[in-house]
């Protein structure tokens, strides 16, 4: 029960009717508010226009007695006729004097705009004044009186015809349209589309039109349904002719996925093979180059220690005929042979030591913690009986408490390498050099910058720098190893990343080293 009366209520709030009527109410209100000031206005100024016509019937009756007893003289008598004017009913001031001593007042003296004077003459010469002024409180209170029962009737009769023409519109289009408005909320909540039961009235008005219209609308909205399921009759015939479509084009698909996926492995197997392959080839490239380079120093130790088996028959031969001379030629020819094989038996054993460096197998323990400048400067310490036969100079910029997880060999390699080659290479004709090593650290890696100032390197030197046994100096001494070992060391061992820098001057390695070991399983 509490529900209908709220959806009453809120129904009754919400009705075009209830705005319409309000709407109708304020005007009403609002024309009988103007009118009714309209009205006052008029009134008060008629009465307005009474009093001061009196005030004005009231001078000229009395200024000819009020003249004759100032001429005489006559106090009493000015006072009587001053009490006479003040009692009349438009009256609320009045004045007498004759611009001297003589000065009567009656009631109370308001703004001067409101007081009327006239001069008092006795035969024809002026002797004093009259100054009277009429009660505005008296004009409007007669005047409300005068119009109040005519506001009240028009009060009345406005708000009857408010009254009235709420009714009207209650009964000619409210109920109309509440009985048009259940209906079609019928038709909806029970999925109906026929044209309403609501017939529309003789009169053919707005709300007929729209009954009407509503039932042309059901009309179309049936015929529309009617089409709509033919529609989807339709449409489930060709959803189910489309779901055979679709599971053979599935089929084929997948049918082509696995042969995709089967020509992808066959790929990965290839891209296997060929990556085998090229580690091979570059294996082979790499033990063609070591037999190469070991090929020479072992053959000549092959002569020489031939010529050297000869010369030690031909010795012993001399021996016994005790021929000095010849016994000191030969003797010569053997401390040759011997300087010469070993010469090149270091080389070898240079070569082969080279060789081994490269796996980068062997160079420490990685996982102490290590101070990078102490490094950095063991490694100077190192070299600087070789720097002190130059003017070369090195220059260290490392904070000292830059740690790392790492070989401090490691570390030594990389940097040896880079100097001696620096030296070597990047120094070449040149007296005075200098060479920086900077590092710092970004987050969990450390950063390692070598530069010099050098003669720096060609295209080609800089694309093939760290592949193995590639050097300037073929044939005098260079193995080609120092760069590929610095490669390996860092790659390989110390899990980081080292790069070739462009630079206008010289040469600018930059490695990455991260600190933890931890990081270098990833």
């Amino acid at each position: 029960m509490s529900t209908r009366s709220g959806n009453l209520v809120d129904s009754i709030r919400r009705s075009i009717v209830r705005r319409v009527s309000l709407s109708i109410i304020v005007t009403v209100l609002a024309i009988g508010t103007v009118a009714m000031a309209a009205i006052i206005c008029w009134h008060y100024q008629r009465q307005y226009d009474d009093f001061e016509s009196s005030t004005s019937n009231v001078t000229n009756a009395y200024s000819s007695a009020i003249a004759g007893a100032m001429w005489h003289f006559d106090t009493s008598q000015l006072n009587l006729l001053a009490d006479g004017i003040q009692k009349q009913e438009s009256v609320s001031y009045v004045r007498i004097n004759d611009r001297g001593a003589l000065n009567i007042e009656r009631g109370i003296r308001p703004y001067h705009r409101d007081i009327q004077t006239s001069d008092l003459l006795y035969n024809g010469t002026p002797i004093g004044q009259l100054e009277i002024a009429f009660n505005r409180e008296s004009v409007f209170s007669t005047t409300i009186q005068t119009i109040l029962p005519s506001l009240i009737a028009l009060l009345v009769g406005l708000s009857l015809f408010g009254i009235i023409l709420v009714v009207i519109l209650q009964r000619v289009v409210s109920s109309r349209i509440q009985s048009l408005a259940l209906e079609v909320r019928d038709h909806l909540e029970n999925n109906r589309f026929e044209p309403l039961s609501l017939q529309p009235s003789s009169s053919h008005d707005e709300i007929d039109s729209l009954i009407r219209t509503f039932n042309k609308l059901s009309e179309r909205i049936l015929d529309e349904l009617q089409q709509k399921t033919v529609a989807q009759q339709q449409l489930s015939v060709v959803n189910l002719e489309l779901e055979d479509r679709v599971k053979l084009r599935t089929y084929h698909l997948q049918e082509t996925v696995t042969q995709l996926n089967q020509t992808l492995v066959d790929l990965n197997t290839t891209q296997s093979k060929l990556i085998e392959a090229e580690k091979l080839s570059a294996l082979g490239g790499m033990i063609a180059a070591i037999g190469h380079e070991i090929e020479t120093p072992l053959g000549l130790c092959l002569t020489v220690q031939s010529c050297l088996k000869n010369d030690v028959i031909a010795l012993k031969r001399a021996m016994p005929s005790g021929a000095i001379n010849q016994t000191q030629d030969a003797m010569a020819a053997v401390d040759e042979s011997l300087a010469m094989l070993d010469r090149n038996l270091k080389r070898s054993a240079e070569l082969m030591k080279g060789f081994k460096e490269v796996s980068a197998g062997q160079i420490g323990d990685d996982r102490q913690r290590i101070s990078l400048l102490e490094t950095i400067q063991e490694v100077v310490a190192v070299l600087t009986p070789k720097l002190r036969q130059t003017k070369h100079t090195i220059n260290i910029d490392c904070a000292s408490n830059l740690m790392l997880q790492g070989s401090a060999t490691a570390i030594s390699q990389v940097l040896t390498n880079l100097i001696m080659n620096s030296l070597t290479h990047g120094f070449h004709n040149i007296d005075e050099g200098e060479i920086r090593i900077q590092a710092g650290e970004n987050h969990e890696w450390i950063i390692l910058r070598y530069s010099d100032n050098g003669v720096g390197m060609s295209d080609e030197t800089k694309q093939k720098i760290f592949e193995p046994l590639y050097t300037t100096l073929r044939g005098k001494g260079g193995t080609g190893l120092g760069m590929h070992l610095v490669y390996n060391i860092i790659r390989q061992r110390l899990k980081g990343d080292i790069t070739l820098e462009e630079s206008d001057v010289g040469v600018v390695f930059r490695m990455q080293i991260p600190k933890q070991k931890r990081r270098q399983a990833n």
